[in-house]
């Protein structure tokens, strides 16, 4: 079996002997093409896509399996300018979802020490939870 690529999406599952123009990769192990939507071609292979946002219960489970949750208070804390703070908190408390790129999230991970490849990384664990 092989997944036939378009751009970085996969299109489809195809048998080996399916003729195409389009790029086919073959099935990486354990591959569930029901769960395609989660990955991208990043031009070699297969990997796991990160998602835009998560739930705001995906974040702070994700937080709680990396040791992280209880920094995120005292960050919010720290903020000097009391508008700010107020600003932060209210997104921390307030949000449905959190967004990837969203500059005030950010700058949160990277004050409770998660970098970008970090935040990646917990945004997909997020995903699964």
């Amino acid at each position: 079996m092989q997944l036939v690529i378009q751009g970085d999406k996969i299109a489809a599952l195809v048998g080996d002997d399916y003729q195409t123009t389009d790029l086919l990769v073959p099935v990486p192990a354990g591959f569930d093409i029901a769960q395609a939507h989660k990955y991208r071609y990043d031009g070699s292979q297969i990997v796991r896509r990160v998602p835009e946002k998560v739930t705001a219960r995906q974040a702070v489970q994700a937080l709680i399996s990396v040791g992280k949750l209880s920094l995120v208070q005292p960050a919010i804390d720290a903020i000097a300018d009391p508008v700010q703070r107020a600003m932060v908190q209210a997104e921390w408390d307030k949000s449905q979802d959190f967004e990837r790129a969203r500059p005030t999230l950010i700058a949160l991970a990277t004050a409770i020490g998660i970098d970008a490849a970090g935040l990646d990384a917990l945004f997909i664990a997020a995903e699964d939870l």
